[in-house]
């Protein structure tokens, strides 16, 4: 008992708990204490990576510590315009590699990547072009979350093509692909969240039982072939998979409605759970309430879906009373929505105005209101403008 451990008597998971909730400083000091405590400190501080914590000292400390290299799981390169700005204090001492000398540290970073044997999750940031002709050359087996934010090339389809392990794969550059991409459909069969545009649709979508797709169509709007060809690819090979789909379209500078989505997701793909779109006119009525009838098992509609980078126009309520948000006739609009002929399955449903609306009994539909009611021209919309309480009448 004397040569024992002083920290025998707790469990890994309280120690664990402990751990994680150090900040660096201590976690640094956490990881002296013994070979236990700083191989437990090594999965917290190298577990996630992101690109401002991609420097010289680090890129070393995974080249020269397998330890600390299998301990990532995901890695956010860093953007090759900028350099990193904040530095952390790693474990040790290590010395440099020679074979990355003079190199730019997000090069070393995917130059690592067959280092990295349990990474998970690789996020690739815009405006860093070399990263693609790099990863044509990297193999990852455990690769599982992917997000690319420049257009697609050849090389990163190959990339792509070999990591068939891949589940979630997202495309934040609504740009088309490159000339040099092969059209051939691409085989990932264990993807089940997919995001981009028609194109990326129409390239994965033949040979993965999908689950979520987000369809991003910002290039070349008033065209709707794509659009068209991706649903219809859609319907075809992922019709018994797919439960959620989101459509942005956008409409910058455009006096169009997104209306006719609507119709075509309700037309090709009637069996869809969750639905998110933008720019839907609730005129004519007739129209969105014949759409609604064909979904049949439709919980979840967002007719007020923006991505993250998308431009939201912005709402603006006036001190009129015929400017603010129209309850009493929403509440019969939802009424006439959720019926038998219509979407029976409907229990939550967000309007074009922003304004949500949760059902909470038998035909009780309650809405989830603005902080304001009525709110000034002057004011944008945020998402952070609404209460958890549901309004009163």
């Amino acid at each position: 008992m004397a040569n024992a451990k002083p920290h025998t008597h707790l469990s890994v998971e309280l120690i664990s708990l402990i751990a994680i909730a150090l900040p660096v400083k201590d976690l640094l000091s956490f990881s002296l204490v013994c070979h236990d405590f700083q191989n437990l400190a090594l999965g917290i501080l190298y577990k996630d990576i992101s690109s401002h914590h991609v420097n010289d000292q680090c890129l070393s400390t995974l080249a020269c510590n397998k330890r600390a290299a299998r301990a990532v799981k995901s890695l956010i390169l860093p953007i090759q315009l900028i350099s990193a700005i904040e530095h952390y204090t790693w474990l040790g001492e290590l010395p440099e590699d020679p074979s990355l000398q003079n190199v730019a540290p997000g090069e070393k970073a995917v130059l690592l990547l067959p280092s990295l044997p349990n990474l998970q999750e690789l996020s690739i940031p815009p405006l860093s072009a070399k990263y693609a002709q790099l990863l044509s050359q990297c193999t990852l087996p455990n690769l599982r979350v992917l997000s690319y934010d420049m257009p697609l090339k050849q090389p990163v389809l190959s990339f792509i093509s070999r990591t068939t392990t891949l589940v979630s794969l997202s495309f934040n550059s609504f740009l088309p692909l490159h000339p040099d991409v092969s059209t051939q459909t691409t085989a990932l069969p264990q993807l089940r969240h997919l995001s981009g545009s028609p194109q990326i649709v129409k390239l994965f979508a033949k040979h993965a039982p999908l689950n979520r797709v987000h369809i991003d169509w910002r290039y070349k709007r008033p065209k709707t072939d794509e659009l068209d060809e991706a649903l219809s690819v859609l319907a075809k090979y992922c019709s018994k998979t797919l439960e959620e789909l989101a459509v942005h379209r956008s409409l910058f500078r455009s006096s169009t409605s997104n209306t006719n989505i609507l119709i075509k997701v309700s037309e090709r793909l009637p069996d869809i759970t969750r639905l998110g779109l933008n720019g839907v006119q609730l005129e004519p009525k007739s129209t969105i309430c014949k759409a609604l009838s064909r979904f049949k098992y439709l919980e979840y509609l967002d007719m007020d879906q923006y991505p993250p980078s998308a431009v939201r126009p912005p709402r603006l309520y006036g001190s009129s009373e015929s400017l603010a948000p129209t309850y009493k006739q929403d509440e019969v609009l939802m009424l006439s929505w959720a019926s038998d002929t219509s979407c029976p399955m409907l229990r939550e449903c967000r309007l074009p105005n922003g304004v949500t609306w949760s059902l909470r009994g038998p035909k009780l539909w309650v809405p989830t209101a603005p902080s304001k009611k009525y709110l000034p021209l002057k004011f944008f919309w945020s998402a952070n403008t609404f209460l958890p309480n549901p309004i009163t009448f």
